[in-house]
């Protein structure tokens, strides 16, 4: 999110009070499907509307899900390291192994309209070629992640979570997160109803079928599976789409690039897939 892009688009960051943040392709559509549930606890409603439904509540904080600056559309070198805007606001940081990343976000660009939002659209190759892309590729990711490694002080709290801790523990991480958000406590049966719902069985299904009139969970191509928005949710699923040669490439540009905050994620890919996930 861009807070000049529009009037009503700053008029939203004044008016929200914590941030979840993450590159796209980082499991923010699960995480924010799982958030919504649990705060409609049964009530009508679309569970990918944080915001609204926490403005319909005077009992609960605003909330929003972000990319912050759109990093994914534009050149590495412009993403914007300025976080001072947030100084007053909570964040929570959502990240997720690069390599996991480019994968996803190349189908996203190339299947689900990515490449038309890009500043320009003029990538035509394959995945080889995207991960080294300097809009959209991993130099976006690892300068993304940097610039609110070194910014994790500038706003009034910040909270990591990643992808992986997310799938190894459910149940826990959700739990933290509402703490962090100071959201209510619904108790564990409200809990469990919204991992069940955000399950990736469910939320296949439910873009399969279109059951939200959402355009976050519409897929314009159901007849490919790449398409999908609930494409894969997998931790080391990189493994079935990148050869030697580009994981190596990956390896070294983290290793050399990425700040020590991601430390786990600096690790080689081999080494990292041997960790339990």
């Amino acid at each position: 999110m861009t807070v000049a892009e529009s009037p009503r688009e700053t008029a939203r960051f004044a008016d929200t009070a914590a941030f979840v943040i993450s590159y796209p392709k980082c499991g923010r559509t699960w995480l924010r499907t799982m958030v919504g549930h649990y705060l409609l606890r049964g009530r009508p409603g679309d569970p990918l509307e944080i915001f609204e439904i926490c403005r319909a509540s005077p009992a609960l904080p605003t909330l929003d899900f972000s990319s912050d600056d759109r990093p994914q559309h534009r050149h590495f070198s412009k993403i914007g390291t300025d976080k001072s805007i947030y100084r007053d606001k909570v964040v929570v940081f959502l990240a997720r192994d690069p390599r996991d990343v480019i994968v996803s976000h190349y189908f996203q660009f190339t299947k689900r309209g990515g490449r038309k939002r890009a500043e320009k659209d003029e990538f035509a190759g394959g995945l080889s070629d995207f991960i080294r892309y300097p809009r959209g590729g991993v130099p976006n990711i690892v300068a993304f992640y940097n610039a609110w490694a070194r910014a994790r002080q500038a706003p009034r709290r910040f909270h990591l979570m990643t992808y992986e801790a997310l799938h190894r523990d459910t149940a826990g991480e959700l739990r933290r997160l509402i703490g962090v958000l100071e959201l209510p406590d619904h108790g564990p049966a409200a809990l469990d109803a919204a991992i069940a719902f955000g399950s990736f069985e469910n939320m296949r299904r439910i873009e399969e079928v279109g059951a939200l009139a959402n355009p976050r969970l519409q897929n314009p191509r159901r007849d490919d599976p790449e398409a999908y928005k609930v494409r894969k949710g997998k931790v080391g699923g990189y493994r079935d789409y990148l050869g030697a040669d580009d994981i190596a490439w990956i390896d070294d540009y983290l290793a050399r690039e990425l700040d020590d905050y991601f430390a786990d994620y600096k690790q080689p890919g081999n080494l990292r897939d041997s960790a339990p996930v």
